[in-house]
């Protein structure tokens, strides 16, 4: 009489699926996708993107890049392909995490900033949070 399991489950996953889609379509699920380019496309006059454009920030993948002892745990900090591989990877995947060789992104404006984020200044985390989650003087 009841509903087997198979289409239960099946029924219960669909918004997760749904949802990892639509993340991995915002977030960018790919590397090639520039993220700081895409804000470009309605923010490049602002004044924040210009200083973003030469600020460490931009060059922060560069900078592993050059560091031999450089490895999968110093992108979380210094590329935003990071967030985007954990936003869009799906749940249970085995997908490699970028490392500094194959990154292709710099701290952006992905990084600390997304439109939906409903905090001010569409941060991801409050502030007093945000910049110590990377500005810990743990690397090296």
């Amino acid at each position: 009489m009841g509903v087997k399991k198979p289409v239960i489950l099946s029924l219960l996953s669909a918004p997760f699926v749904i949802g990892a889609l639509v993340i991995g379509i915002y977030a960018g699920s790919t590397t090639d996708e520039k993220p700081a380019e895409k804000c470009a496309e309605c923010h490049a006059n602002s004044t924040e993107f210009k200083e973003w454009q030469n600020s460490a920030h931009a060059d922060s993948l560069k900078t592993i890049q050059k560091e031999p002892k450089a490895n999968t745990a110093c992108i979380k900090c210094h590329s935003s392909d990071y967030n985007s591989y954990v936003r869009s990877t799906p749940w249970g995947a085995k997908v490699n995490p970028p490392t500094p060789q194959t990154a292709k992104n710099p701290v952006s404006c992905s990084s600390c900033h997304r439109h939906d984020s409903g905090i001010k200044h569409n941060l991801l985390m409050p502030l007093d949070k945000l910049c110590i989650s990377c500005h810990k003087f743990d690397c090296g």
